[in-house]
């Protein structure tokens, strides 16, 4: 670096790290309105088949919170018969309202936060995009602590003293082997996620 160029802060380097790529032969520019995440969908980056649907399908129902819902519905005093048509219909209800609301993207081949401007402008789509985010932090904040929780329970059964372990921290609030299982949890959560 020469002396007449000035140091980059940290904050500019950054964002130029977490700055969207730009296409080799892009007719746009990075800006808050336009980027590569943003436009429509060009066919050489469509790579998602039936078989891609059906495997997120999957693993979208393979989640804590729909391990408990019969056992939720039950503890609510449905019977066994009513928590499975419950549950059929809720995902049937879900399913067809998932349908509709990707309708736009699949046939516009754009996203979510793109299909947002039509209806509340282009800064005023900042707002459901603020509501999308603040839920899938709760809603994963749910999910790491139920998987702290099976995986204290887990690992309590392959090391009893664990099980069995009564100290607390935060005056009393927080079970010390509980933060030892969501640790556990985060840390082989993120190291799959990495992996793959």
């Amino acid at each position: 670096m020469n002396s007449s160029t000035p140091p980059q802060s940290t904050l500019r380097r950054l964002l130029k790290r977490i700055e969207v790529p730009i296409d080799q032969d892009a007719h746009y520019k990075n800006d808050q309105w336009t980027n590569r995440d943003l436009i429509p969908m060009p066919p050489e980056r469509r790579t998602y088949k039936i078989w891609s649907y059906f495997i997120y399908w999957c693993i979208s129902g393979m989640c804590i919170s729909a391990y408990t819902t019969g056992s939720t519905l039950l503890a609510f005093g449905l019977t066994p018969q009513q928590a499975i048509g419950a549950i059929v219909v809720g995902s049937l209800f879900v399913g067809l309202l998932s349908v509709a609301c990707g309708w736009m993207g699949e046939r516009h081949h754009i996203g979510f936060s793109v299909a947002c401007r039509f209806t509340w402008g282009m800064r005023g789509s900042y707002f459901p995009i603020i509501v999308s985010t603040s839920t899938s932090i709760f809603f994963d904040g749910l999910q790491a602590y139920w998987g702290g929780q099976a995986t204290t329970v887990t690992l309590g059964a392959i090391i009893p003293g664990l099980a069995h372990m009564n100290s607390t921290l935060a005056g009393g609030v927080l079970m010390t082997k509980d933060l030892i299982g969501m640790l556990t949890n985060d840390l082989v959560s993120e190291f799959s996620i990495s992996s793959s």
